[in-house]
């Protein structure tokens, strides 16, 4: 079996504070980020188009044992599903930026919340969070350092 992903292909362990810019097409098991996923998948968005004719989703493809915690997808201008994981058709911690009732601002504060938590559990493994830069639309960069805390 072929997994396509913006990031990783096939993730049996932990992607975190990740994004995709890019285009994903695969005839199956394609997603923004992972895909097909067994592990976690934290902080990350995908804004690329993402198509295939089986099983793609916004944020990962599949998901069969694996979690997902803060991640964030927008529909690109062509081919990307409708729903952020593939083969669950639903929006398990996958969420959707419509720039109405969720927005980049909001995405961004989600995300680095939930580095914050990894980070508490897993010694500070992960030393980036997300920054919006000023007049953007979307969180495009990646910081060194802890998450802000408000």
């Amino acid at each position: 079996m072929v997994y396509v992903g913006g990031i990783v292909g096939h993730n049996s362990n932990c992607v975190i504070a990740c994004y995709n810019t890019g285009n994903v097409s695969f005839s199956s098991y394609s997603g923004g980020i992972v895909g097909d996923n067994y592990g976690e998948i934290i902080a990350c968005y995908s804004i690329g188009d993402i198509s295939g004719d089986y099983s793609s989703g916004g944020i990962t493809g599949s998901i069969d044992s694996g979690t997902l915690k803060s991640n964030y997808w927008a529909k690109g201008t062509e081919g990307t599903p409708e729903f952020g994981i593939g083969n669950k058709k639903s929006n398990d911690n996958a969420t959707e930026v419509d720039g109405d009732s969720v927005t980049w601002e909001a995405a961004t504060s989600a995300m680095n919340s939930a580095i914050t938590v990894w980070n508490g559990d897993n010694n500070n493994g992960c030393g980036y969070h997300f920054m919006q830069n000023d007049g953007e639309s979307e969180p495009l960069v990646l910081e060194k350092g802890a998450p802000a805390t408000t």
